[in-house]
């Protein structure tokens, strides 16, 4: 009924919405779980969406050996063995994963988004809990070291402590610092309650 000033009209803020994988974990009240690490690859995916649903495809076919034969380039992206053929599925480093315990009892859920990046930071939480038995979110903030075929780089986090990082040099490690390596999203079952972590990175 009546007009507002500027003044009282509260600017909209857009919320920054990441363009990157992601991973949840969960375990419903039926003791259900769920890992998924989903990824469109690109900002917009294949920018193909499936009529009807608003949902984008991926565009994964590109982790397939896109520069295969390129006798210059050693990376996966000539790979002989990812090569773009009929049958296969493109090489992935996504691994949403589930942990059994010795009694197929459910113990572990994690996953990462994070490329090249996941399989180190899904290994760092599930050594930190398993086999030196932190709690889960211990192991989640462990420091991360990295390092990726075929480049000469070894990546790490700041708080790797600098008395491993000559450790490492003196090694002959090409050491390069990272901001964050993979961000887990993880529930550790223990004596059937679950502890779940997001991590802080």
């Amino acid at each position: 009924n009546k007009a507002s000033p500027p003044s009282k009209v509260k600017p909209f803020k857009l919320r920054k919405e990441s363009k990157d994988t992601t991973h949840y974990s969960i375990i419903d009240k039926e003791g259900n779980a769920v890992s998924n690490t989903y990824t469109l690859g690109l900002s917009f995916g294949s920018g193909v969406t499936i009529p009807g649903t608003g949902i984008l495809m991926n565009s994964q076919m590109n982790n397939f050996a896109y520069r295969y034969g390129d006798k210059n380039d050693i990376s996966r992206g000539a790979s002989p063995g990812n090569r773009f053929e009929p049958g296969k599925k493109p090489m992935s480093t996504m691994a949403p994963t589930i942990i059994f315990d010795k009694n197929n009892e459910l113990f572990l859920i994690t996953g990462s988004p994070g490329g090249s990046d996941i399989p180190a930071a899904i290994l760092r939480v599930i050594t930190g809990v398993i086999d030196f038995d932190l709690d889960i979110g211990e192991a989640t903030m462990l420091p991360r070291i990295h390092k990726d075929w075929p480049y000469v780089g070894l990546e790490h986090e700041r708080a790797v402590s600098r008395d491993i990082v000559r450790r490492l040099k003196s090694m002959g490690h090409e050491t390069e610092y990272e901001n964050t390596i993979g961000s887990t999203q993880s529930i550790h079952i223990i004596n059937g309650v679950n502890h779940g972590y997001a991590d802080l990175r």
